[in-house]
């Protein structure tokens, strides 16, 4: 994942440069960090043991919170009625946040953990141990799940929203492109037209990158599971070291498989898909084209009129005037 969005970031600069990129960039980051540290064994001294078990989990709890944070900024952009625009430090907030909240979760674990003698005070050195369950998931799953719900709550409701308004975009193109037999320009109809073709640009873009914070989802569940088989072991059982091993196993699947989660959702992205597409000055000629075919009547301007209004509550189509401005637009996506 670290080194697609390295490539990405390489062969296509001004494209890469938006906010969801950079935080799914630090998330990559962490998620190799985490690949380099794990390699080292616990074979040497508390500390050095509890220093590294503290930092592995860092690197997986921040990565999750990073993801709250392109869900936030969705939320910003597409669900909250415009109003005055966001101060500059918002930016940066979308990546002190995430850090310190797993920060705060982790240090009194780790300290606790110390105090006893142990690694992880959850780790698997502690299994066959009756603990709550309840008590278990406060701890470890209460805070992820939190920020999961919002996730989940929030990537949903910003992909049905976007895709109702490329709806109503959709048919008003529609309506006012088919069956002109003839090229009549209109001014207004065209600037409408364009304008529109450049929103449903940024709607078509928005709806993949809503797809990020959902990755996590696959983290908690299988987190889930394990804490809940792990609760159930018994030693004194004949079926308890098997229960352990393939609780261990499932626990050893949770980051590779949210990575490689990370690495499909990529490849759906609009700087992975754009890529291998066709130059943009092709595609923008052919757009020039099709606003240029309109039929100059009273219904067309009225379609056109009429989603552009409905649109213009929403905030977006105040700035997005033309391709230019939604690349500007999509930079803060």
């Amino acid at each position: 994942m670290f080194i697609f969005i390295s490539i990405a970031c390489l062969a296509r600069p001004a494209i890469a440069n938006r906010t969801s990129l950079r935080i799914l960039s630090l998330i990559s980051l962490f998620n190799f960090l985490y690949g380099i540290i794990s390699i080292f064994s616990y074979n040497y001294s508390l500390s050095g043991c509890v220093a590294q078990g503290f930092f592995l989990e860092l690197f997986i709890y921040s990565g999750l919170y990073l993801t709250s944070a392109i869900a936030f900024n969705l939320h910003l952009k597409f669900l909250r009625s415009p109003s005055k625009p966001l101060p500059k430090y918002i930016a940066y907030l979308y990546f002190v946040v995430p850090i310190a909240v797993a920060t705060m979760q982790l240090v009194p674990q780790y300290i606790y953990a110390a105090t006893r003698g142990t690694c992880n005070v959850f780790g698997w050195s502690a299994m066959g141990n009756t603990r709550p369950a309840l008590f278990l998931f406060l701890v470890k799953l209460l805070i992820p799940a939190i920020f999961g719900i919002f996730n989940l709550v929030t990537s949903v409701r910003v992909i049905i929203v976007l895709c109702q308004k490329r709806c109503i975009i959709n048919g008003a193109l529609k309506s006012v492109n088919s069956g002109a037999p003839k090229q009549h320009t209109t001014s207004a109809v065209s600037i409408s037209v364009i304008q529109l073709q450049a929103v449903r640009k940024v709607y078509n873009a928005s709806i993949r990158v809503a797809i990020y914070p959902l990755v996590p989802l696959v983290w908690l569940t299988l987190l889930a599971i394990a804490i809940g088989l792990q609760d159930t072991i018994n030693f004194s059982s004949a079926h308890g070291l098997r229960y352990y091993l393939d609780t261990a196993y499932l626990t050893s699947l949770l980051v590779p498989v949210t990575m490689i989660t990370y690495v499909l959702v990529f490849l759906f992205d609009p700087v992975f898909c754009q890529l291998f597409t066709s130059s943009k000055t092709d595609q923008t000629e052919q757009e020039a084209q099709d606003a240029a075919v309109i039929e100059e009547s009273s219904e067309s301007n009225n379609s056109i009129s009429a989603v552009v209004e409905k649109l213009h509550e929403s905030g977006e189509l105040g700035q997005i005037k033309n391709n230019e401005d939604a690349q500007k637009f999509f930079k803060t996506i």
